[in-house]
């Protein structure tokens, strides 16, 4: 019975330690270079796009001053600065400059949920959200 032990054991240990050498061998095999992989580069916009993206977006601060200015707009009285922080609507056609993927989606939400927005801005309000968001990709 000793003698079965044994073999187990060897057996065991065998293939413990050859498992060892094919992880070492698998770790120690040269990755893959940077400079090999393919370079996908980001289409430049053309100025078409870039006119549509400014059409939506000055269609959209306009929507949004009248729904969401009380809070969004750092000249009145009324502004909250954690609002104006994420945008302010006051700053033209850099009222979008800070806004994340995280922020598009919360104002998506709130601007649908909002009555001051009726059905044709929030169709405006939804392409401005999506060529802002491919911007940010």
């Amino acid at each position: 019975m000793l003698w079965v032990k044994k073999i187990v054991f060897s057996v065991s240990l065998a293939g413990l330690v050859s498992l060892m050498f094919t992880c070492i061998e698998r770790h120690n095999k040269p990755t893959v270079e940077p400079s090999s992989l393919p370079v996908i580069e980001k289409p430049k916009p053309t100025p078409e796009t870039l006119s549509a993206f400014s059409e939506a977006s000055e269609g959209t601060r306009v929507a949004l001053i009248q729904a969401c200015g009380r809070c969004h707009q750092s000249t009145l009285a009324s502004h909250k600065p954690r609002a104006v922080a994420i945008f302010d609507l006051d700053r033209r056609e850099q009222w979008h400059d800070k806004l994340t993927e995280k922020n598009l989606e919360g104002l998506a939400r709130r601007a649908k949920k909002n009555s001051a927005i009726s059905e044709e801005k929030f169709a405006l309000i939804e392409v401005f959200l999506s060529q802002k968001s491919k911007l940010l990709q």
